[in-house]
C-alpha cells in the first residue's frame, strides 16, 4: 500500500493564505508538511476556493489533479466549515456529511465507489452520539450500537455474514470499556474473542506505536521533546500489517512532518482479523509533547 497523507480539514492552512489578493478564486499549494509554497509542481495538495451563491467553497486536489474533498463555509474568513463536507477517491464521493461552525454534525455516510452506503454514524457538537451502523460490501448488517459523547454506550452486535449475532458487546460509556461481552460461531454456539475479532497491533504491545513514534520523533529531531504540541493522524493498517492512508484529524505545534516520518517509517504490525481472516482497519494515533 502506497503511503500518503489526505488533509482532513482546510483549517491547518492559514486563513492569511487565502485572503492575501481575495479574488473570485483563490488558489494555495501546500506541500505533504502543509506548509504553503508558490510552485504547482511541488505541491502535495492544491485548495482552490471561491464564492458560491452565498457561501465559500474549498476544494481539494491531490497531485493529480483529482478532487479528493469539498468544504462549504458560511464566509470569506474561512475559519471553520460549515454546511456540507464531501470526499472523494477517483471522482466518486466516498464519505458525506455536515459541519456547523467547525464541529460535524447529524448524519455521516461513507460509500463504497458504487454508492452503495458502507456505514454510517451520527454527530452532535462534533462528538459520535447516536445510533451508528456498517454494512458489507454485499450490503449486509455488519455492526450496529449506539455512541454516546463519543464513547459506545450500550449493545453493540457484530454479525456473521448469515447474519447470526457475532458478537454482543455491552458498555457502560464514558470510555469505561465493556461490561460484558458474548461471541457465537455461525451456528450459534459460543465462541471466543480471538476466533472473532482482533485489533492490529504493534510488536504485540497496545502502547507499542505509541512508543516507537514518540523515540524516532527524538532521533529525527532531539529537540521536539522540549517543545509543547499535540499531533491527532488516523491511518490504516491493511491485512499484510503494512501502514498507509494516514490522515491528519487535527494538529498544534511544530512537530507535524516529524510525526508523519514515523508513521510513514513503521515497521510491519500484526493486523487485524475479522472471523479468522486478516483485515484492512482504521487506527488512531494521538502524540502529545509538554516540556
Amino acid at each position: 500500500m502506497k503511503s500518503y497523507i489526505l488533509l482532513i480539514a482546510s483549517l491547518f492552512i492559514s486563513s492569511f493564505a487565502f485572503a492575501q489578493a481575495r479574488q473570485d478564486t483563490t488558489i494555495v499549494y501546500v506541500d505533504e508538511d502543509l506548509n504553503v509554497i508558490n510552485r504547482e509542481k511541488n505541491a502535495a495538495f492544491i485548495y482552490r476556493s471561491f464564492q458560491k451563491d452565498s457561501t465559500w467553497i474549498i476544494n481539494t486536489y491531490n497531485q493529480k489533479k483529482e478532487l479528493v474533498k469539498m468544504e462549504t463555509y458560511s464566509d470569506a474568513s474561512l475559519l471553520f466549515a460549515n454546511g456540507l463536507s464531501v470526499e472523494y477517491y477517483k471522482g466518486k464521493p466516498i464519505l458525506k456529511g455536515m459541519y456547523s461552525k467547525g464541529r460535524k454534525k447529524g448524519n455521516w455516510i461513507t460509500y463504497d465507489t458504487l454508492g452503495n452506503v458502507l456505514k454510517y454514524v451520527n454527530y452532535f457538537a462534533g462528538r459520535l452520539h447516536g445510533e451508528s451502523k456498517e454494512y458489507t460490501n454485499e450490503g449486509k448488517l455488519r455492526e450496529e450500537g449506539s455512541y454516546d459523547w463519543g464513547a459506545k454506550k450500550g449493545e453493540w452486535k457484530l454479525y456473521h455474514n448469515n447474519g447470526k449475532i457475532a458478537s454482543l458487546e455491552v458498555f457502560k460509556g464514558e470510555n469505561a470499556g465493556v461490561f460484558s461481552e458474548l461471541y457465537f460461531d455461525q451456528l450459534g454456539n459460543p465462541s471466543t474473542k480471538e476466533k472473532i475479532r482482533t485489533p492490529a497491533v504493534f510488536n504485540s504491545n497496545p502502547r507499542g506505536f505509541y512508543e516507537y513514534a514518540t523515540k524516532k520523533i527524538a532521533t529525527i529531531s532531539p529537540n521536539m521533546l522540549n517543545l509543547n504540541g499535540r499531533v491527532e493522524f488516523s491511518f490504516v493498517v491493511d491485512r499484510n500489517g503494512r501502514v498507509g492512508n494516514i490522515k491528519i484529524i487535527s494538529h498544534n505545534g511544530n512537530f507535524l512532518k516529524e510525526a508523519r516520518v514515523a508513521i510513514i517509517s513503521s515497521p510491519k504490525w500484526i493486523p487485524a482479523t475479522l472471523f479468522g481472516e486478516a483485515i484492512d482497519s482504521e487506527n488512531l494515533l494521538v502524540l502529545t509533547f509538554v516540556k
